[in-house]
C-alpha cells in the first residue's frame, strides 16, 4: 500500500514546520492571498455553516445531482496531504480548508443557486498515514464537485489540487497518467469518491 503521511503527530509536524525556514516551502508551497471579507449585509445569501455539517440534502437527492458538496473529513484529507507533501506550511492548514471547502460552495451556488454560508472550518488531521490512491480520488472528486463556476480554474483551491495531484504523481510515474486507477486496480478494491471522515482515507 502507498502512503502519504505526516511523519509525526500532528504537535510533533507543527513544531518541525515553526523550526523549518519559509524558504523550505519555496517550489511547492503556493502562498495564500488573504481574501477581501465582506460583511453579513453584504452577503444576502450568508448564513453560518455548522463546522461539522454535511450537505443538507438527502443521499437520494445527492446521486440525482451532478455537484455536492463534499464532507469535512474530505477537506481534511485534502488539507493533511497537502501539508504532507510539503505543499502548505501547518500553520496554514484551516486556513486553506476554509477556502477548498467555500470554493465548492461557490460551485453548488453557481449551479444550482445555493446560498454560500460563512464557512467556518477547523483542521483535524490524523497520525496514521493516508492512502495515495484514496487521495488521488478525493481530488477528482473534489475537482469535479467545485468546476461549476468560471472561477475555478484560475483560483488558489484549483491550483494546490492539481499540484497535490503532480506531487503524489511523481512517486508512480512508472504509472502514467492513470495512476490512481493503476493503484486501485493493485489493491484489488475500489477507492471511495467522496468521503466524509478522514479516517476512511487511510
Amino acid at each position: 500500500m502507498t502512503t502519504s503521511t505526516l511523519g509525526a503527530t500532528a504537535t510533533g509536524f507543527r513544531h518541525e514546520v515553526r523550526r523549518r525556514p519559509l524558504l523550505a516551502f519555496v517550489g511547492g508551497y503556493v502562498p495564500l492571498v488573504p481574501q477581501t471579507h465582506r460583511s453579513d449585509s453584504e452577503h444576502p445569501n450568508s448564513l453560518l455553516a455548522d463546522p461539522q455539517a454535511e450537505p443538507t440534502r438527502t443521499e437520494t437527492e445527492q446521486k440525482d445531482m451532478s455537484a455536492w458538496l463534499v464532507g469535512k473529513g474530505h477537506i481534511d484529507a485534502l488539507v493533511q496531504s497537502l501539508i504532507t507533501e510539503r505543499l502548505i506550511p501547518m500553520e496554514h492548514a484551516t486556513i486553506t480548508g476554509t477556502m477548498l471547502w467555500l470554493e465548492n460552495h461557490k460551485s453548488l451556488n453557481a449551479r444550482y443557486g445555493d446560498a454560500i454560508p460563512r464557512v467556518v472550518y477547523t483542521f483535524r488531521g490524523i497520525e496514521s498515514p493516508l492512502n495515495d490512491g484514496k487521495i488521488g480520488r478525493l481530488i477528482a472528486c473534489y475537482d469535479y464537485q467545485s468546476c461549476e463556476h468560471g472561477g475555478w480554474r484560475t483560483s488558489q483551491s484549483c491550483k494546490l489540487v492539481e499540484a497535490l495531484s503532480a506531487k503524489i504523481g511523481e512517486r508512480h510515474a512508472d504509472l502514467g497518467d492513470r495512476w490512481c486507477d493503476e493503484l486501485e486496480e493493485a489493491e484489488g478494491t475500489h477507492y471511495p469518491w467522496g468521503i466524509r471522515d478522514i479516517e476512511e482515507a487511510v
